[in-house]
């Protein structure tokens, strides 16, 4: 049975001033509505998160995931469910299912290190946001991930390398842009930061 609760980050650790966009993954053909008639426990727990009662969808998302345990997609469904529901350890455990099933997703690599970066786990965020970042270098998201979990952990010049990098993948997003900002402020740019 997946673990609840968790450790608390040190009262030391660097705070994002802003939290990483989780990724949500949408099925193939979209949500399914609550009026449809939806065949087994995966469609329906479909149905009640689209109906948004997540408490009711549990119990067939985890029935589902008990007849088809390999199911990435689906992981990846749950996790993101329960991470909206407030149930971060839940999500974590499933997220590191997906990375261990399926090692080369960038999009669960992705999720798992947004949601330790939202708990304050850069040590644990870091290798996976890498990991993103390195399989999708033209995504300006996974980049900036990296580059915050760089920037939380110190590491600054190589922060700003990253965070420069984001916002020519992704120049219209807000996180490339407040996260070079900021590793601008670590090395002391502050007149660049402020443009």
């Amino acid at each position: 049975a997946p673990r609840q609760g968790g450790a608390q980050p040190p009262a030391n650790r660097p705070h994002p001033t802003q939290s990483p966009r989780i990724a949500t993954p949408t099925p193939p053909g979209g949500q399914a509505s609550p009026t449809d008639s939806v065949p087994g426990p995966a469609g329906r727990a479909r149905a009640l998160l689209n109906s948004s009662r997540y408490e009711a969808a549990r119990g067939p998302f985890l029935e589902a995931l008990r007849q088809q345990p390999q199911n990435v997609g689906l992981r990846l469904e749950f996790a993101a469910a329960a991470r909206q529901a407030g149930d971060h350890q839940l999500a974590t455990d499933h997220l590191h299912t997906v990375v261990a099933l399926a090692p080369k997703r960038a999009d669960g690599r992705y999720a798992l290190a947004s949601l330790l970066a939202l708990n304050l786990r850069y040590e644990e965020c870091l290798p996976h946001a890498s990991e993103a970042a390195r399989s999708e270098p033209g995504n300006g998201l996974y980049r900036s991930l990296h580059a915050q979990a760089l920037l939380a952990l110190g590491r600054t010049a190589e922060a700003l390398k990253e965070a420069e990098a984001a916002l020519l993948q992704a120049p219209t997003e807000s996180e490339p842009r407040l996260i070079l900002a900021n590793s601008l402020l670590a090395v002391g740019n502050y007149r660049e930061a402020e443009d």
